[in-house]
């Protein structure tokens, strides 16, 4: 029927309306030639905890496209902490700094913007259509904060008083209690446990509480 007709010519028209805003927008971030535009740092978004598996499909669509040359270093930044397990004992795992992105260094183009944009699991740039650059002293500051808590990880949990914690180790374990004092250089707690009625103050270390 003709109404039929026009009404699916109307979608494919505002469909190619679609595609052709997202590619005049990232035109107008491009500038130059793809080969003169320097490497610059962008934000992708992804699904939480997807990270990494992102990171290989994208580099592995960036080798099948042939496209090395429009891209540099895929960045997940990662801090090491320190936890206690339920049999008592400390462990040092790693876990990413910012849950659902990706900085991606590339030069900004539209066939390197549908590329990222199309891989799986990932859900847009930082600026949508217009992606944000990432200035290189905000990037120096990441790279330096993998370094730093590679070297001395840092605990599960932050604390302050007056937070409410439970023991998981010691002679303690199970008790609740309040935080009265937080000595963030040793990574030790002055906790307030309820012990047969009485409060009684007790030092314990980050690794041995966790919060309610």
């Amino acid at each position: 029927m003709p109404s039929e007709a026009k009404a699916q010519d109307d979608e494919i028209n505002a469909a190619r309306g679609v595609a052709s805003a997202e590619s005049s927008a990232v035109s107008s971030v491009e500038g130059s030639s793809t080969e003169e535009r320097p490497l610059k740092w962008y934000v992708a978004t992804t699904y939480s905890n997807y990270e990494n598996k992102v990171k290989a499909a994208l580099q592995e669509r960036i080798r099948q496209h042939k496209m090395e040359d429009r891209f540099g270093e895929i960045l997940i930044p990662t801090e090491q902490i320190t936890e206690t397990t339920k049999t008592g004992k400390q462990r040092v795992r790693s876990r990413t700094t910012f849950p659902g992105y990706l900085f991606v260094q590339m030069r900004m183009g539209e066939e390197a913007w549908h590329l990222v944009k199309e891989t799986a699991k990932v859900t847009g740039f930082i600026g949508n259509n217009r992606p944000q650059e990432v200035e290189p002293p905000s990037i120096e500051g990441l790279r330096r904060g993998i370094s730093e808590g590679a070297v001395k990880p840092k605990p599960k949990y932050e604390f302050h008083e007056g937070d409410e914690v439970r023991v998981v180790v010691g002679a303690f374990a199970n008790f609740s209690g309040t935080v009265q004092e937080v000595n963030a250089d040793k990574q030790k707690l002055k906790v307030k446990v309820s012990i047969f009625g009485r409060d009684t103050p007790v030092e314990l270390n980050f690794t041995d509480v966790e919060k309610r």
